[in-house]
């Protein structure tokens, strides 16, 4: 019996093969999956949910792209390789039981400061010296400066023995009596130009409001301005910059020695920006790295951050903005990178070295201030245990910690070794000294990456010749910066 073709094409779709040729599935059908496909793909990166991508709404996110370390995001959409290390202690969150603070993280030596440093889950296990056999901790006791009064006793500062109700009232700005009142509020202000006796000039003449920490009363500040800034005068003059004499083992980009003459008087902070001095302008607290405190350095801080903070203390006082930032694809106090801009100098010049407001200062500017006349390896001795604050071998302690403890340099300036790396102005070029002009300079004109000078409190050379740099847009938790200006 012969078959007709229709019988014989209905029985090639009864069997496997049929299935396979289509016999199931009309054209307009199968028209319809690929549509479908398609629109599953919703970023067209070429990958839809199906095929594993883990953000269909996000072109930068699927299988087949590259992991980018510290950005947050699993890029690859392979959890196994997500590098999300947010505090930059080398464990990311899927081992680190607080990756919010780079003092916590498996292993690590466990101190008396209220956390799970090793994250062994008991909160300091260690053994800790107890002078007075009460169970607690002397680090953990009620008096933990050891003045003789708690905080229950109205003590103001239980870390600091100076600040105390019996302790005497200076001329300096601090509450160290604990009354509640500052002594520029209790000190006589005998010509009544709300400039008290011990900081006038001449406190006979109400039209000498200088302050008496500028010696020759000639009006150039070097104490504390409105903000809270306290900043110390710096003549302008000639140094030696680079790998000098009194340096060792210089790296390639610290070659060669030259020299540099900064025509420009100006003034820089004293220490290093403060969180309290930075949240007086940007709320949130975005940048108080591993629970530190007010008095600590501002971390984590990105440059345009720093640009802005500037401003911020220049709109403050009145004074014209150093900096225009346009194209801002963030707020100023967005933390971990939030924030990325065009920056451009508002200057009759266009040099930082004529603006009228807060600005960083330049990289020869910094290395100036930081050596203050003389050849040392740190700034204020070659013993770096004694200014700085760093995991540099030899140092007390390689953690973040409150701003002017240790010594300053001969010109009065704290923490220019260690601590935290601090912003400048200039791009980054390893081979910038060979071709740098002898007289202000500012840096290459271009760049892929901003300065930073003076080492962190991570494993980082505090070396008054040392040099790194960073993305403008990258924060990391060991970066800060002090402010400069230019005197008029």
């Amino acid at each position: 019996m012969k078959l007709g073709k229709l019988s014989m094409l209905l029985l090639a779709c009864l069997l496997p093969a049929g299935f396979l040729a289509g016999c199931l599935m009309p054209p307009w059908e199968e028209r319809s999956w690929q549509l479908q496909d398609a629109v599953d793909d919703l970023d067209g990166d070429g990958f839809s949910v199906d095929d594993g991508d883990c953000d269909d709404g996000d072109p930068a996110i699927n299988p087949g792209e590259t992991e980018i370390p510290y950005d947050g995001h699993d890029n690859d959409c392979n959890p196994s390789t997500l590098d999300d290390d947010l505090d930059g202690d080398g464990y990311s969150n899927a081992s680190d039981c607080d990756d919010s603070n780079p003092l916590v993280f498996p292993g690590n030596n466990e101190i008396c400061d209220f956390l799970d440093n090793n994250c062994d889950g008991v909160v300091d296990n260690g053994n800790f010296p107890d002078a007075d056999a009460d169970g607690l901790p002397d680090c953990r006791d009620d008096d933990a400066d050891g003045d003789g009064f708690t905080e229950e006793d109205g003590d103001c500062d239980d870390l600091d023995p100076l600040f105390n109700p019996d302790a005497t009232e200076a001329c300096d700005g601090y509450d160290t009596d604990c009354n509640g009142v500052l002594p520029s509020d209790e000190e006589d202000d005998g010509d009544s130009d709300g400039v008290v006796d011990c900081r006038d000039c001449d406190d006979n003449d109400p039209s000498s409001t200088i302050l008496a920490d500028d010696p020759d009363c000639d009006g150039l500040f070097e104490d504390m301005t409105t903000q809270g800034l306290y900043l110390v005068l710096l003549p302008g003059g000639t140094f030696d910059m680079g790998c000098t004499a009194g340096q060792s083992s210089c790296g390639g980009d610290q070659n060669p020695a030259h020299s540099v003459t900064l025509t420009n008087d100006f003034w820089l902070g004293e220490t290093e920006l403060t969180n309290e001095q930075g949240n007086a302008f940007f709320s949130g607290n975005p940048w108080n790295w591993g629970l530190c405190g007010t008095d600590c350095p501002l971390a984590q801080a990105h440059w345009y951050q720093a640009l802005a903070l500037a401003n911020a203390f220049s709109t403050a006082e009145g004074l014209s903005e150093c900096y225009t930032l346009s194209g801002c694809t963030g707020p100023p106090g967005a933390p971990l990178g939030g924030m990325d801009c065009s920056a451009s100098v508002n200057s009759p010049t266009g040099s930082v070295y004529d603006c009228v407001g807060y600005r960083l200062p330049t990289e020869a500017e910094w290395e100036y201030a930081a050596r203050a006349g003389t050849d040392l390896l740190y700034a204020g001795s070659n013993t770096f245990s004694t200014v700085g604050w760093s995991g540099e071998p030899g140092s007390p302690n390689g953690a973040l910690h409150p701003v002017a403890q240790l010594a300053p340099n001969d010109w009065g300036l704290y923490d220019m070794s260690g601590n935290v790396w601090e912003w400048v102005w200039d791009w980054y070029d390893s081979d910038y000294y060979s071709i740098s002009p002898g007289t202000d300079p500012e840096g290459p004109s271009t760049g892929q990456s901003r300065g930073r000078r003076g080492g962190g409190w991570k494993l980082s050379s505090g070396r008054v010749i040392a040099r790194s740099s960073s993305q403008p847009h990258f924060s990391y938790g060991d970066i800060g910066l002090r402010l400069a200006r230019t005197v008029p």
